[in-house]
């Protein structure tokens, strides 16, 4: 099968996940990706990939709308390919609804990588609105959980929606079970810095946390705005910030460094970072709003969301109970490696390209 992926992020959690799937597939098929000009260089060397000016940022799509031979270039290039499926990426941008006029013949598939926008995403009508046409012009769609897919089905009405959950992040160097520094208890959240992630509850948590634990520390790492919780950070008693984008090398360390994950999410969503976590062989404590990757006792805890005392004591039990803590990082690692590889993955996003082209014969016809 000739697969094109459309990618217009060119680094992230949802451009590594692309990646990843890219070279997964590229192991049976012929796989090209068109990426933002620049891109993180994580393709293997199966796959064909060429990068454009294109891109989400408000700067590349004022710069791209301006320049129309963009949009024959891309075109032209992917007509060049002439492939049996398109896989879009993350579509949420209205620069890619132009040249999807010119590619009606193509089959089309499209990842949803929420079911609804978050908090302040809602505020972005242009995202809406190139959501909305991606899965108008799609033959399918892809979600990473059920709870997303019945978000998606409220306004994706007779599309054929599928659900295929985030594979472990195997771009990162080993982290399992080391460390680069001696630091008993870190606690690790990690990825974008945004309203919805709850980060004023693990504040607050780990004020409870740091009176039984003092050298307990919290390590939050992700772009994103800090300022709205420069109060409550100044109670806590030992946290570490790296507010900005945290790259491959650096992410690597510090899964390595912690000892568990949190995630206190306050909106439903299902998170690239679980997965990350889960092949460094690293339990997770997350509220249940997070979609249903984690079992419960298993492979970490769950506790309310907006419930911080909840979170503190979660917290507090894997830090002070070493063999949980070792029992739920093996049951994650046996996880990702048997659930989450990213060969099973592939084999299923190629029974939804088959379902896709499928449709589009049947339409076509």
């Amino acid at each position: 099968m000739r697969v094109l992926m459309i990618m217009l992020e060119g680094r992230g959690g949802m451009f590594q996940y692309g990646a990843l799937l890219a070279n997964a597939l590229a192991e049976n098929h012929e796989v090209f990706c068109i990426t933002p000009l620049p891109s993180e260089p994580v393709f293997s060397s199966k796959v064909r990939v060429t990068q454009l000016p294109v891109g989400d940022t408000k700067k590349r799509f004022l710069k791209n709308t301006a320049n129309p031979v963009r949009f024959f270039s891309f075109v032209r290039h992917v007509h060049g390919i002439n492939p049996d499926v398109i896989h879009f990426h993350n579509p949420y941008s209205p620069w890619t609804c132009i040249p999807l006029l010119w590619l009606r013949k193509y089959s089309k598939v499209t990842t949803l990588p929420e079911g609804n926008l978050h908090s302040g995403m809602q505020r972005r009508v242009e995202m809406k609105i190139a959501r909305n046409f991606h899965v108008r012009q799609s033959d399918a769609l892809i979600t990473l959980c059920d709870f997303d897919r019945k978000q998606v089905e409220k306004y994706a009405s007779g599309k054929l929606i599928h659900i295929i959950p985030h594979g472990a992040n195997t771009l990162f160097p080993d982290t399992r079970f080391t460390e680069t520094k001696k630091e008993e208890n870190l606690v690790l959240m990690f990825g974008g810095i945004a309203p919805f992630k709850g980060i004023e509850y693990a504040l607050r948590a780990f004020i409870i946390v740091n009176r039984r634990i003092p050298d307990a520390k919290l390590l939050i790492a992700g772009r994103g705005e800090i300022k709205p919780y420069r109060d409550l950070l100044a109670r806590v008693a030992n946290v570490e910030i790296d507010n900005t984008f945290v790259s491959i090398e650096k992410a690597s360390e510090y899964f390595r460094r912690a000892k568990l994950l949190i995630m206190p999410y306050v909106e439903d969503d299902h998170s690239g970072v679980i997965p990350i976590a889960f092949a460094s062989g690293k339990p997770v404590v997350v509220s249940d709003r997070v979609c249903d990757m984690v079992d419960q006792e298993k492979t970490g805890l769950i506790v309310p969301a907006r419930d911080h005392e909840a979170l503190a004591l979660g917290i507090l039990r894997l830090l002070e109970d070493e063999g949980l803590r070792q029992r739920m990082g093996a049951a994650a690692l046996k996880k990702a490696q048997d659930e989450l590889s990213w060969s099973t993955i592939a084999e299923q996003t190629i029974k939804v390209y088959q379902h896709a082209m499928a449709l589009n014969t049947r339409r076509s016809g």
